[in-house]
């Protein structure tokens, strides 16, 4: 394979750029010759800078998958083929990304895959989007689940956005408490000593402490920067690790606050793609199955694991999600009310609007939790210094002035 920058002419007279991977030239321009299009001029590049770049800037945002999901529907739904509709997405968008990731959709489709296959072959679109794609195309409802599964992305990506902003402030203000404390440690306290000497005061404990830390600091600042880089790559490094990644996800979990947030994210995915996956025609544990792998959260993930084995023994899905115990009574209520009602579908969908609302209620809680945590921690950091540097400074003052 080789990525090729490349100029085509339209049917129209029209030239335009574009780039993708190709197995040579001749291969682009047979395929550009199948859309009516002609190759005026080429670039080939290896194939090990697209892999670069792709893993630099190649992926595509949740909102753009989104944008692809839905806008197809549209599509779809308005009667336009796929290849047409295909041509029209990459030609009317600005984002190069988002262009190349359709341009190659559609050059699989035109090697007579079908689209959730083509859709695999690009890396871009989780898998739970794939199947629903591919129950689309098998049950002629590829305009609905492709709707469904946009809404359903979208969804999450506001939430995330909330989150993200939620911390900012914090974030914040705890950059400047860092950088406060900082200059105490580097200039004002090694100031200090020669203060406590020139008025003849006995140095507070902590400061001397403080001394000697500040001291060591400077010494060895590069070995400190070392180890914060080496600590952050190994925590990178453990999260591949499955054992690793489940006790930092069963942590987050269980986090008083957050943990609520991350767990109402996934029970919101959970129930919502599930929803989708049981109500367009797959059977439950084989939707429990594309679940499973798709779940980011490996806590909840190990918690699953033996779904399917239980529900092929005939159990009920209520049953089951009892004995797991990692689902809400809610939850458990309201499928045992699907399941006697023949409402699964409609009832996993509620569930997931409950959660996405909950989670985003508690992500505006977060930020007002946050702010005066944060305040407080600088309230403290400044007394610490007010109190435990200033105060024998003005004692000592105060008593040269006495009788």
């Amino acid at each position: 394979m080789a990525w090729i920058f490349y100029t085509l002419q339209t049917r129209d007279g029209q030239q335009l750029r574009r780039n993708g991977r190709f197995a040579d030239a001749t291969t682009l321009d047979m395929e550009l010759a199948r859309n009516g299009e002609q190759l005026v001029d080429y670039l080939r590049l290896p194939d090990l800078l697209y892999r670069v770049q792709h893993w630099l800037f190649g992926r595509l945002s949740a909102m753009e998958i989104a944008e692809f999901c839905q806008t197809l529907s549209l599509y779809i739904g308005g009667g336009v083929d796929l290849h047409s509709a295909l041509q029209d997405l990459a030609a009317s968008s600005q984002s190069p990304n988002y262009r190349q990731v359709v341009s190659q959709v559609h050059q699989a489709l035109l090697k007579g895959y079908p689209l959730s296959q083509a859709m695999r072959m690009t890396h871009q679109f989780p898998e739970e989007v794939q199947a629903l794609v591919k129950i689309g195309e098998e049950s002629a409802t590829l305009e609905r689940v492709l709707n469904d599964a946009g809404a359903h992305i979208e969804r999450v990506s506001a939430i995330r956005k909330a989150t993200q902003q939620a911390l900012i402030y914090p974030a914040f203000t705890l950059v400047v408490m860092l950088v406060g404390a900082l200059f105490w440690l580097s200039f004002v306290i090694p100031k200090l000593e020669q203060v406590f000497r020139t008025i003849n005061i006995k140095m507070p404990a902590h400061i001397s402490t403080l001394l000697i830390i500040v001291e060591w600091l400077q010494n060895n600042v590069w070995l400190m920067l070392c180890m914060l880089l080496a600590l952050l790559l190994a925590f990178l490094a453990g999260r591949r690790n499955v054992w690793f990644r489940y006790q930092t996800d069963c942590l987050a979990w269980h986090m008083p606050l957050m943990g609520k947030v991350v767990a109402g994210s996934q029970m919101a995915f959970w129930f919502q793609y599930l929803g989708l996956l049981y109500g367009a025609g797959l059977v439950i544990t084989d939707s429990v199955d594309i679940m499973q792998s798709a779940l980011s959260n490996h806590y909840f993930r190990t918690k699953i694991l033996h779904f399917n084995a239980q529900l092929r023994e005939g159990q009920s899905l209520q049953t089951v999600m009892q004995q797991v115990q990692v689902f809400e009574p809610l939850a458990i209520r309201m499928v045992a009310i699907g399941e006697e009602t023949g409402k699964l579908e409609s009832q996993m969908k509620k569930l997931a609007t409950i959660y996405f609302a909950r989670v985003s209620s508690l992500v505006e809680v977060l930020g007002k939790v946050i702010e005066p945590a944060m305040i407080i921690m600088m309230a403290g950091m400044l007394a610490f210094f007010v109190m435990g540097v200033l105060t024998p400074i003005y004692e000592s003052i105060g008593s040269m002035g006495g009788p």
